[in-house]
């Protein structure tokens, strides 16, 4: 649910980060246990704002146990927890949710072939924002004015 929601945010260009700021330990020790991970699945994800984790985070029956486990701690810090605006925890479940699922589908399927599940398809979206199209930007700013 978490990942949703972030990746929400980020769609739009929210001035945050997600999961952990850069440079604190949670974050260098998923780089570290992941580096192999990140260079397989996510090879051409710009680093910064979480990209790298959402990456990942997107490919969870790709990962080796060491990496997972970095993955999680990351997913369940403070940080990531005191991130999200109030707005965007409305998102799941709601009537705006569908729409954006249909905005972003072709870019799911053009961007994140093989990651199921909204959650991970938001996820591997964020981590190629700079690639998703306007529809899916415009609409995730919409929901988000309309959540507020």
């Amino acid at each position: 649910m978490r990942i949703w929601k972030t990746v929400v945010v980020a769609a739009v260009g929210g001035a945050w980060s997600l999961f952990v700021h850069g440079g604190a330990p949670a974050y260098a020790d998923m780089m570290a246990a992941c580096k192999s991970e990140i260079s397989a699945q996510c090879n051409g994800v710009r680093k910064g704002r979480g990209r790298i984790a959402a990456c990942l985070y997107a490919h969870p029956n790709k990962l080796s146990a060491p990496c997972a486990a970095e993955v999680e701690k990351v997913s369940n810090s403070r940080t990531t927890k005191a991130v999200i605006p109030a707005g965007v925890q409305k998102l799941s479940g709601s009537q705006y949710e569908g729409d954006l699922v249909k905005a972003c589908g072709n870019d799911a399927r053009k961007l994140c072939p093989g990651v199921s599940g909204n959650q991970r398809n938001l996820a591997c979206l964020y981590s190629r924002s700079n690639q998703i199209s306007g529809s899916c930007k415009k609409t995730a700013d919409r929901v988000l004015k309309l959540l507020r």
